[in-house]
């Protein structure tokens, strides 16, 4: 076993040192239209930051073999850096020397949903929340800390990838399942109003307005929010009880481009259900599809609502 995962930590090695040499400019992924996606371009500061992190992950992975939280942040470290298809690869070899367990499933499942394979995401994260149903819940680390600090569990995140996977796909009934799984197993506000505001969106799709709004009733402006406030802020719109035009992304720690993906998806949702300006709406999901940061959720739904519509138009 030891030489096994030694050999993973090498590969791993050998992959950050290829792609150091290289330069790996073949795109991460490609849009649901089909267009590429590349690396995201940041600051040469912060590079050389993550590629430190990163290299401190593989160190520690090669220090203690046996761990599989070890290995997991060489892949979130891999990630971090724009490399998606080289995470999603070290956690497949991970997965063959740990097993498929459910942190390594969840994390794989989040980054197929990056790269925009939906459906290997809904089964790995499937699988996922069949193996982590008989454990102890657990809050997960924060990869990019906030003030606010660790915020999310195993089992939420699980859900909530597995739903967002769903909603991408067009299968809003099983999406509805799983925005209701995180809410259940939701510790705290910034969970909770994050995966009931997907819920709200989520019955505005499947038609159900009724059920929407029932949703967002459960939203108000004195939940104990630290985190997910563009989230709380989107629900009161779609509440009525915010103006559109006063809702400006903010630099967070995920950065202003993550945020003003958020918001934009956002208002093309209030457009297109409030306001019924499907124009409207439509020029927002271009607009934020189009977005620098790909990986964002609020690029990949629009990317993904966008590329659905088209093929809907298509067969008409």
């Amino acid at each position: 076993m030891r030489d096994a995962l030694n050999a993973l930590f090498v590969g791993s090695f050998a992959i950050s040192l290829c792609c150091g040499l290289l330069g790996c400019t073949a795109p991460q992924a490609r849009s649901c239209s089909g267009a590429p996606l590349d690396r995201p371009t940041m600051a040469p500061e912060k590079r050389a930051r993550l590629e430190a992190d990163l290299r401190a992950a593989e160190i520690a992975a090669q220090e203690a073999p046996e761990s599989e939280d070890a290995a997991i942040w060489v892949g979130r470290r891999l990630s971090y850096l724009g490399r998606y298809q080289d995470a999603i690869a070290y956690y497949t070899d991970a997965i063959a020397q740990f097993g498929a367990t459910a942190k390594l499933l969840r994390h794989r499942g989040h980054r197929y949903i990056t790269v925009r394979e939906f459906d290997r995401a809904r089964e790995d994260l499937a699988n996922a929340w069949l193996l982590a149903a008989a454990q102890l819940d657990a809050v997960e680390p924060d990869g990019i800390p906030t003030a606010a600090g660790p915020r999310s569990t195993l089992k939420g995140n699980i859900a909530y990838h597995r739903a967002l996977a769903e909603f991408c796909l067009g299968d809003f009934e099983s999406a509805r399942i799983h925005w209701r799984d995180a809410i259940d197993v939701a510790t705290n506000d910034d969970s909770r109003v994050a995966a009931l505001y997907w819920l709200a969106v989520t019955e505005f799709e499947r038609g159900s307005a009724t059920d929407a709004l029932a949703a967002l009733d459960l939203i108000t402006p004195s939940m104990d929010v630290q985190e997910n406030q563009t989230y709380l802020q989107l629900a009161l719109l779609l509440k009525g009880t915010r103006d559109a035009n006063a809702l400006l992304a903010t630099d967070s720690a995920l950065g202003i481009g993550v945020d003003r993906a958020t918001l934009g998806f956002g208002k093309a949702m209030h457009a297109r259900y409030i306001l019924k300006d499907e124009r409207q709406s439509q020029r927002f999901l271009e607009e934020t599809a189009g977005l620098a940061e790909w990986a964002a959720f609020g690029v990949i739904a629009s990317d993904a609502m966008l590329a659905r519509e088209a093929a809907h138009e298509s067969t008409r």
